[in-house]
């Protein structure tokens, strides 16, 4: 796996937790599918089709799951991570790359705020101050996902 938190140009294992509508979390899910959106361009697959694998506690599944994202798609301002598997809500990571250091932060790195119109997720800068993107939610009630879409 590599190691620390994302930089430009490597690879980058991302370790997460998926959880059921009640938060507790979903063991042994067959398949998990991750995707990425670079600075609110659409969602697609991960360069090379990674597979996601889950930790093992004691012979049996944890619910925590990881994928290396390959260096090729470590190249972005900021990116969003969606993992989704049967049984399991959607989970989410944010990242944002910051040129000056080199390094991503996640999460907290970003300010996330509903917007005031219903649908709406606004990211900021890690100040609060400067508007990243906007992303339109949605959810398709057919395949049970919420759908994030650069506005």
């Amino acid at each position: 796996m590599a190691t620390g938190g994302p930089k430009r140009s490597k690879a980058f294992t991302w370790v997460f937790a998926m959880r059921d509508t009640s938060g507790d979390v979903v063991e042994n899910i067959a398949e998990v599918m991750v995707l990425i959106s670079e600075d609110g361009a659409t969602f697609s697959c991960l360069t090379g089709a990674p597979s996601v694998s889950e930790i093992q506690l004691s012979g049996s599944g944890s619910g925590i799951y990881y994928i290396t994202v390959p260096a090729s798609d470590m190249d972005w301002e900021y990116a969003v991570l969606y993992a989704i598997g049967a049984g399991a809500v959607p989970t989410i990571a944010i990242f944002h790359m910051d040129d000056v250091t080199r390094k991503a932060l996640a999460f907290g790195a970003c300010k996330l705020v509903f917007g005031l119109d219903p649908g709406a997720l606004k990211i900021y800068d890690e100040n609060g101050t400067t508007l990243l993107n906007t992303l339109t939610i949605t959810r398709d009630e057919q395949n049970n996902e919420i759908i994030l879409t650069p506005s």
